[in-house]
C-alpha cells in the first residue's frame, strides 16, 4: 500500500483567508428576489406563486395557511379531514375553518403604554409587557434565559416565523452573507428553495463562526431522515468552498467532475476512503457516476464492519470478505425492507469492482492479497419474471384515471420566467405525446418545432437517438397532433432565443456539466414534473380488486415516463396487430425484443381456450361450442377471421383452403368473439371493395358476392354480440381477457391479423 493511501483523509480546516470577511458581500445581489427577500430585516417571505420557491397555499378553498409542500392540505386542515372522514376532493370544497387564530400579532399594551413592536429585530408583533417583548418572546425569554438583559438578548432571537418564512438575523455577520450567497447561487442552479429547511440550516448555524466549516458538523446533527436537508448542507458547503477557492485564485473543477469532493463520510475504513478520494481525483467521474461509487463503498464498508477487525486492516482481507460485500449488494433494500431494483443493485457491485480494479492498477492495494478478487460468482443474479406479470405496463384503467386529472399537471415545477399556464400546458403537451406515440422520454424532449406534417393523416417526425436513425416517422392520431399544434400556437406567444427556438418544449435549466442552458425540456424534468403530478393526486385505484372487493392503490411508483412506452406496445400487442408491424413501430431493431410484449404463457392460453371454447358458434351463427379446450386447439386452425375445422386445411396448418378463405359461407367456419376485431376490419374491407366494384361498373355477381359476404359476416358478428351482450359484466369481462390472451398468442406465430402501413424516411436524410 503506498503511502498516500495508508494516510488519514481527514484534515483540519484552515484559518479563512483575511479576503474572506468581505468577498461574499461583494458577491452578493442586492436585487435578489425583491418580492420575497426583505435585505433590511434580513427576512425571507416565501411567495407561493413562485415555481422557484417551495411554498404553496392549502388545498381547502377557503383556508389562507401556507405550507411548505407543492400540494396539499395544512395541518389543521388534515387533521379536521381526518375526524370527519370526509373524502378529499369533497372536503377542499366545502369545508370552511373554524379555528381560532391564536398569533402574537393579537397581543395589546397594557398599563396605559403605547402600543409598540416587539424589541426582536424583523418582530412586527406588538408588545406584551414592558420588557417590550411580544406574547411569543416574552414566553421564550421566561423558559429559555429570564434573567438576561433584554435587549441584548432580543438582538439574536429571531422573529414569530411562518411556513413561509425563515429569518438570517440569529446568525454571526460573515455567517449570514455567507448563507445568503450560497442561497443565490443555488437559485442561478435553478435549485428549489424551501424555507423549512433553510430554517434547519440556520438553527444549525447559530453557533458558527463561518458556514463553509459547515461540513464538519457531526453526523448526529444531520437528521439521517432528510435527504433534502442533507443535500442543502451539501450544497451549501459546495458553493461556500468553491467560492473560497474562486477567491485565491485556485482553479474551481465542474461539479460533474468531482468538485464536489468526498469527504469519506460513511466510510470506516481508512484504505476505502482514500481510494475512492484517489479514484475520484484521478478519473474525473461524472456525478452519476461518482454517487454510485459512494453508495457502493457505503455497502461494502458496512459489510466489512461485520468481518474480522471490521476490515481496517487491509492486509488480511480474503475472499470471505468479498463474497460479504457482494451479499450486501445482493440484498440491498430500502428502509422499509422494499428491495432496490435489479439494475441498480447490479451498477453499485459493478462500480465497486471498478474501484478495485482501479486500485489494483494505480498501485494503491499492492499490499491486498490476491485472493480479495472478483469471482464469477460474485454478480447480482436476475430475478425470476412471473410471465403472467403486467411488466412495467400501465393498466389501462390508470392512464384513464391519469387523464382524468390532465388539468393539474405541471402545476409545481419550475420553469424560470414562465407563467405557470404555458408551463401546464407545455407538460400536458408532452405527457399526450408521450402516451400516444411510446417514444422514449428523451425523444420526446427532443423533438423539433416542426415535427408534425399532414399526409394522409398525421404525421410525426422524430430521432431514434439510441440506434442513431434520425428523421423517423411515425403515424399518430388525430387528437395527438392537434394537442402539439395547439401547444405550438400558444408557444408563440412566449419569447424564446437561440437554440431552444428550434425545439417544440424549450429549455429553461441550467447544466451542471457544461454551465449553459440546455435548448431543450430534458427527461429529468419531464420526469420530475410526472412524479410530482402523481404524488398530487388523491388516489389512483388498480384494475385488482382487495378482499371487501373494492379496488387496491396503484403502486405510484410504477408511473415514470419509459412505462408509457411500454402500455404503447402492450397495447397494439392486446389488439392484435403483427408483430413485424409492432417491431416497426417501435422501431426496434431485433424482432425478438418485440416479442416480450406477445409473451403469453401456457396456463394463461389454456385458461383463455376453456372460457372461448363455449363461445364458438358455425357460419350461420348458430352456437357450435368445442367438446373440450383439446378439441379447440388440436382440430382446428386459426385463419384471419376464425378457426377452421376443415380436414385437409387444419392438416395443411391454414394453408390449404378449398375455396380461397370465403369463410362466411363454408361449414367449417368456427369463429369465437377473439375474432371480432378481425370480423370487423374484414366487413370494412369488403365494403370498400364494393364501392370499388360499383365504380368499375363491375358485374353484378361480383358485387352481389361481395354482398353476400358481407351480410354473412355481419350475422356473425351480431350472433356473438348478443351473446356478450347477455352476459353478465364480470363474465363479459373474463371474456375479453380471455379473448386478448389469444390474439397476443396467434399475433406471436405470427398469423394473419390486422395490418398497418407503415413508411420510414432514408436516415440519411437531414432535411
Amino acid at each position: 500500500m503506498t503511502h498516500s493511501l495508508a494516510t488519514n483523509s481527514a484534515s483540519t480546516a484552515a484559518a479563512p483567508a483575511p479576503g474572506w470577511a468581505i468577498w461574499p458581500e461583494e458577491h452578493i445581489d442586492p436585487a435578489w428576489r425583491p418580492s420575497e427577500w426583505d435585505a433590511s430585516r434580513w427576512l425571507f417571505t416565501g411567495d407561493p406563486d413562485n415555481p422557484a420557491t417551495v411554498v404553496s397555499r392549502c388545498l381547502t378553498r377557503a383556508c389562507t395557511a401556507l405550507i411548505t409542500v407543492q400540494a396539499g392540505l395544512c395541518g389543521s386542515c388534515r387533521h379536521e379531514r381526518a375526524i370527519s372522514g370526509t373524502p378529499v376532493e369533497v372536503f377542499i370544497c366545502t369545508h370552511t375553518p373554524q379555528r381560532v387564530k391564536r398569533s402574537p400579532v393579537t397581543t395589546v399594551g397594557q398599563r396605559g403604554d403605547d402600543v409598540a413592536s416587539c424589541q426582536v429585530p424583523s418582530c412586527d408583533f406588538t408588545v406584551f409587557r414592558r420588557n417590550r417583548l411580544c406574547f411569543y418572546h416574552y414566553c421564550k425569554r421566561q423558559r429559555e434565559a429570564p434573567t438576561t438583559d433584554v435587549k441584548l438578548w432580543a438582538q439574536r432571537q429571531r422573529p414569530f416565523l411562518h411556513a413561509q418564512h425563515f429569518s438570517l438575523a440569529p446568525l454571526q455577520p460573515l455567517v449570514r452573507l455567507e448563507v445568503l450567497y450560497a442561497l443565490q447561487q443555488r437559485d442561478l442552479e435553478g435549485l428549489l428553495l424551501n424555507p423549512a429547511l433553510v430554517r434547519r440550516l440556520i438553527k444549525q448555524l447559530e453557533a458558527e463562526a463561518s458556514a463553509r466549516l459547515l461540513s464538519n458538523l457531526p453526523d448526529d446533527k444531520l437528521p439521517k431522515s432528510s435527504k433534502q436537508f442533507r443535500s442543502l448542507v451539501r450544497g451549501v458547503h459546495r458553493v461556500l468552498t468553491g467560492a473560497y477557492n474562486q477567491m485565491q485564485g485556485i482553479e474551481v473543477v465542474p461539479e460533474s467532475f468531482g468538485a464536489r469532493g468526498y469527504d469519506g463520510e460513511g466510510v470506516s475504513q481508512p484504505w476505502l476512503k482514500m481510494l475512492i478520494t484517489d479514484w475520484e481525483r484521478r478519473t474525473k467521474p461524472t456525478s452519476d457516476r461518482l454517487r454510485e461509487a459512494i453508495r457502493a463503498a457505503h455497502v461494502a464498508s458496512q459489510a466489512l464492519e461485520k468481518r474480522r477487525r471490521g476490515g481496517h486492516d487491509y492486509t488480511i482481507l480474503a475472499f470471505e470478505d468479498m463474497d460479504a460485500i457482494v451479499k450486501a449488494m445482493r440484498n440491498l433494500t430500502y428502509p422499509d425492507g422494499t428491495p432496490y431494483s435489479y439494475s441498480y443493485r447490479r451498477a453499485l457491485n459493478g462500480r465497486f469492482f471498478e474501484l478495485i480494479e482501479f486500485g489494483r492498477k494505480a498501485g494503491l492495494l499492492d499490499d491486498v492479497p490476491g485472493s480479495f478478487a472478483r469471482h464469477r460468482s460474485h454478480f447480482i443474479p436476475c430475478p425470476a419474471v412471473d410471465d403472467d406479470e403486467p411488466g412495467r405496463a400501465l393498466p389501462e384503467l390508470v392512464i384513464a384515471q391519469l387523464d382524468a386529472h390532465l388539468a393539474t399537471i405541471g402545476e409545481t415545477l419550475p420553469y424560470r420566467g414562465w407563467s405557470r399556464e404555458h408551463i401546464k400546458l407545455m407538460i400536458r403537451t408532452a405527457y399526450i405525446v408521450l402516451r400516444d406515440t411510446g417514444r422514449r422520454p428523451q425523444e420526446i424532449c427532443k423533438l423539433k418545432l416542426d415535427c408534425v406534417f399532414e399526409s394522409d393523416g398525421y404525421i410525426l417526425i422524430w430521432d431514434n437517438w439510441k440506434a442513431k436513425r434520425l428523421r423517423r416517422q411515425l403515424p399518430i392520431l388525430t387528437q395527438t397532433a392537434e394537442a402539439i399544434n395547439r401547444w405550438r400556437n400558444e408557444r408563440a406567444n412566449i419569447p424564446i432565443n437561440g437554440a431552444a427556438a428550434n425545439y417544440l418544449f424549450p429549455g429553461r435549466r441550467t447544466l451542471s456539466h457544461t454551465g449553459q442552458e440546455s435548448p431543450h425540456l430534458t427527461s429529468d424534468e419531464l420526469g420530475n414534473a410526472l412524479r410530482r403530478w402523481v404524488r398530487s393526486l388523491d388516489h389512483l385505484n388498480s384494475d385488482v380488486a382487495g378482499l371487501d372487493g373494492l379496488a387496491l392503490p396503484f403502486d405510484r411508483s410504477r408511473i415514470f415516463p419509459y412505462a408509457f412506452r411500454h402500455s404503447y406496445a402492450q397495447r397494439l400487442a392486446d389488439a392484435g396487430v403483427a408483430v413485424d408491424v409492432l417491431k416497426e413501430l417501435m422501431d426496434h431493431n431485433s424482432i425478438d425484443t418485440t416479442m416480450g410484449y406477445y409473451k403469453v404463457t401456457l396456463n394463461r392460453k389454456r385458461h383463455a381456450v376453456e372460457k372461448m371454447r363455449s363461445l364458438v358458434v358455425d357460419h350461420t351463427g348458430t352456437s357450435a361450442p368445442a367438446a373440450s379446450a383439446t378439441a379447440y386447439e388440436l382440430r382446428s386452425v386459426a385463419v384471419p377471421y376464425g378457426n377452421c375445422i376443415e380436414p385437409s386445411n387444419v392438416k395443411a396448418g391454414g394453408q390449404a383452403c378449398p375455396i380461397r378463405f370465403q369463410c362466411a359461407g363454408c361449414g367449417f367456419y368456427r369463429p369465437d368473439p377473439s375474432y371480432l376485431p378481425a370480423i370487423d376490419h374484414h366487413i370494412l374491407s369488403l365494403k370498400a371493395t364494393r364501392e370499388k366494384a360499383v365504380a368499375m361498373a363491375a358485374d353484378n355477381f361480383v358485387v352481389r358476392n361481395l354482398n353476400d359476404q358481407i351480410s354473412a359476416f355481419d350475422r356473425v358478428r351480431t350472433k356473438m354480440r348478443e351473446q356478450l351482450q347477455d352476459m353478465h359484466p364480470e363474465e363479459r369481462q373474463q371474456i375479453e381477457e380471455a379473448s386478448t390472451v389469444l390474439r397476443k398468442s396467434r399475433a406471436s406465430q405470427g398469423l394473419p391479423t390486422t395490418t398497418l402501413t407503415i413508411t420510414a424516411i432514408n436516415p440519411g436524410r437531414n432535411d
